[in-house]
């Protein structure tokens, strides 16, 4: 979707539209229920999340600016929700699959093999302890920069840079403890 088209949206939502609002709803949905996902851990509650978070910014017009993208306004009122939503439940999620043996015959560049890497980092980072986890991920995957993560914990710029440091250090050793052969290839 083009600015022009997206503000012209946002124009329509801020006046009501219900047309407008599925329309801004599926073109960023999958985006947002994805960012809730790797916070919350848990599809229900990052559905569910994800819906709050679409209710709080079509309730909220009036506060978006245009200063910046709507996707990202979107994704922060989203983030907050989810953190928010780990605050009350005073609990993390905790991810228990495993993953699948690695057939012999798999070829180091197939799809397989470059998804099952990336599943098996995935499940290293969400065992790593909650303050390391979520300033990684907020800053690997969801592309924060470290005051945008400070903002969003309420610590500070140096608690951020230090948690980050610590929880690469702790995923890399990780990694190479225990998926070294899987990443190697």
């Amino acid at each position: 979707m083009n600015t022009e088209e997206q503000m012209r949206l946002i124009e329509a939502c801020r006046k009501g539209s219900r047309k407008a609002q599925c329309a801004l709803y599926q073109s960023y949905y999958k985006a947002i229920f994805n960012t809730c996902l790797r916070i919350v851990g848990d599809k229900d509650n990052a559905e569910d999340v994800m819906q709050e978070a679409f209710i709080a910014a079509f309730q909220k017009f009036d506060q978006y600016d245009g200063r910046a993208p709507f996707g990202s306004w979107l994704k922060k009122i989203a983030i907050n929700l989810a953190l928010d939503y780990l605050r009350k439940q005073k609990r993390m999620p905790v991810f228990t699959e495993k993953l699948p043996e690695i057939p012999d015959e798999a070829e180091p560049e197939s799809i397989e093999f470059v998804l099952l890497k990336a599943e098996f980092v995935k499940d290293q980072l969400y065992q790593l302890p909650d303050q390391h986890r979520l300033v990684l991920s907020l800053s690997l995957i969801e592309g924060l920069d470290h005051e945008e993560i400070a903002d969003f914990l309420s610590i500070s710029y140096g608690a951020v840079r230090v948690r980050y440091s610590r929880a690469r250090k702790v995923l890399l050793e990780k990694l190479s403890r225990h998926a070294f052969p899987l990443l190697n290839n």
